[in-house]
């Protein structure tokens, strides 16, 4: 070997190693780009599961009047999810015809509770069974939900608008009160 080929070798070598250290740094850019992705999915995943558990918890206990070592039936449970996706029951040949996520059907709940509350007392003979008056109850939140939808798109318009005025130009001045007369009260001046 020649000294010359040395150096060549030795520059070969260095392009390489800033090669491969790019190539590191490429892939745990990536590695981070999907960390963040995971990251984010969960906190949906977890913020879906919590808003599904709210909703089975007041079904239970505030629509249903369950005690809490009682636990809904897979129809009842099957039929939340189903109206999450906008179909009778839930069924992954269906395809879905809309999509509610549970905070709505839970707000639509909350705001048809005394509807269906005052129903299940009134009908209570004519149920056949736990079936027939969860379905008795969906019937009037599938009546009420895009109305809830209506309603909490007009609430989030209403809230940007109101977070996008300029308060900048409005001030107010109040008007300063100053005494024309100077009143002495000098009742009490010989007590002292």
């Amino acid at each position: 070997m020649f000294k010359g080929d040395e150096i060549f070798m030795t520059k070969r070598s260095k392009e390489e190693i800033e090669k491969e250290k790019l190539e590191n740094l490429e892939k745990k850019r990536l590695k981070q780009i999907k960390q963040e992705k995971l990251k984010n999915e969960q906190n949906i995943k977890s913020k879906i599961y919590k808003e599904w558990c709210e909703l089975y918890e007041y079904v239970k206990k505030d629509i249903l009047e369950y005690e809490h070592d009682l636990k809904l039936p897979n129809y009842i449970l099957l039929r939340l999810k189903g109206l999450s996706k906008g179909q009778f029951i839930a069924n992954k040949k269906i395809t879905p015809m809309a999509s509610y996520d549970f905070k709505t059907i839970l707000y639509t709940f909350k705001l048809c509770k005394q509807d269906i509350l005052i129903g299940f007392r009134t009908n209570n003979t004519k149920f056949t069974g736990e079936q027939h008056k969860f379905n008795y109850a969906m019937v009037i939140i599938e009546s009420n939900i895009n109305d809830m939808v209506i309603r909490l798109k007009n609430a989030e318009t209403a809230k940007s608008k109101a977070e996008n005025i300029k308060t900048d130009n409005i001030f107010h001045e109040g008007a300063e009160y100053k005494t024309k007369t100077k009143i002495i009260n000098n009742t009490f001046k010989d007590l002292w």
